[in-house]
């Protein structure tokens, strides 16, 4: 996606839309208190929290995502990890293995 949010060059991140606990690889622009304050937590945890809220009111920008769109990217970041797993289940399946026993990077 081309969209760089209204972040300020000096003050962008990259955050993992899916956390990287969590398997996660697909990175959108943030500004580092949003990246910071998304911590560990799904999209939509963070987007019901009270600083993406107060955040959002705040700063009233045309650049900004919009809520659609970024679970737009949520799926997507979803659908590739349970893609990544599939893949690695059979994978194990195939060689013989418990699926625990390969990566989910396959």
């Amino acid at each position: 996606m081309s969209r760089t949010g209204a972040v300020e060059a000096s003050r962008k991140t990259e955050d993992h839309v899916l956390p990287v606990c969590r398997g996660g690889k697909i990175t959108i622009p943030a500004c580092t208190a949003c990246n910071r304050a998304k911590g560990a937590k799904s999209l939509p945890d963070f987007l019901a929290s009270t600083h993406f809220q107060a955040t959002r009111t705040k700063r009233k920008s045309s650049k900004a995502w919009p809520e659609h769109e970024l679970f737009a990217v949520y799926a997507v970041a979803v659908l590739r990890r349970t893609h990544d797993l599939m893949r690695n289940c059979n994978q194990a399946q195939s060689a013989g293995t418990e699926p625990g026993a390969l990566s989910a990077s396959g």
